[in-house]
């Protein structure tokens, strides 16, 4: 993990938390896709220059993904 920052309005409760790549740790990306998010924020994918991987970064950390799941959403358990 590199860093971590709380977006502002609406989402206050969320952590998120800038990271490598998933599969092979690298550091170096471009971005892939970005979509606003509203209030001048987005949401964002970057693609590994190592390995091509797209995954989203920076992503809501494991502390406070759960605030985004209802409780009884089987997938995702606290």
């Amino acid at each position: 993990i590199l860093h971590h920052f709380t977006l502002g309005e609406g989402m206050d409760a969320l952590r998120w938390e800038t990271v490598a790549c998933p599969l092979c740790g690298g550091h170096e990306e471009e971005e892939f896709l970005s979509v606003p998010a509203g209030e001048g924020k987005a949401h964002r994918l970057a693609r590994c220059r190592a390995c091509s991987m797209v995954y989203t970064n920076p992503r809501v950390d494991e502390s406070t993904i759960g605030l985004l799941y209802p409780d009884d959403y089987a997938p995702f358990q606290a």
